[in-house]
């Protein structure tokens, strides 16, 4: 049985079936969480934002390139069922864009704030699965979000190391 017939079968499971579709919508937001709480923390190193940013614009530009290099019908639409979170048919699944950015955030925070960069990469990790389990993603559509996401990330994060001695 494949991955993603596995993932099918478990929707029998309500609870199971609750948590991810709320990881799957709402579990970026964790990393946003995590991203507050780090900035937070050093609130004090303002150009710590800047290389942040242009990593995050690095990110989307690969994220978009992928994209269109690559295009790939979602899961649901495969297997002909109703996705648990709607969803366009038509849009592509290839790469996953939730999972870039949670990547990307976790990436840059796990070399910036630790404590921090925990939930974020817990949050990364739950989302990849969440939208897989809720037929949003095949397995490499995630894997390859996490690289397009976790690069540009620590090489945000290295550079600003650099810039500040660290």
């Amino acid at each position: 049985m494949s991955t993603t017939l596995w993932f099918h079968s478990l929707w029998g499971d309500h609870a199971l079936a609750v948590v991810a579709v709320a990881l799957a919508q709402g579990g970026v937001l964790l990393t946003v969480v995590a991203f507050a709480g780090a900035a937070w923390r050093r609130r004090s190193q303002w150009g710590l934002l800047v290389p942040f940013a242009v990593g995050a614009a690095v990110g989307l530009a690969l994220d978009l390139v992928a994209g269109w290099s690559y295009h790939e019908l979602r899961p649901f639409v495969v297997l002909g069922v109703t996705p648990l979170v709607a969803h366009d048919p038509a849009d592509n699944s290839f790469p996953s864009d939730h999972s870039a950015a949670t990547a990307y955030v976790a990436a840059f925070l796990a070399f910036v704030n630790e404590p921090w960069a925990v939930l974020a990469i817990f949050a990364a990790l739950a989302v990849g699965v969440a939208r897989i389990f809720c037929l949003l993603h095949w397995q490499q559509d995630v894997l390859a979000g996490w690289a397009i996401g976790a690069l540009p990330g620590v090489a945000a994060a290295l550079y600003w190391k650099k810039r500040n001695g660290g």
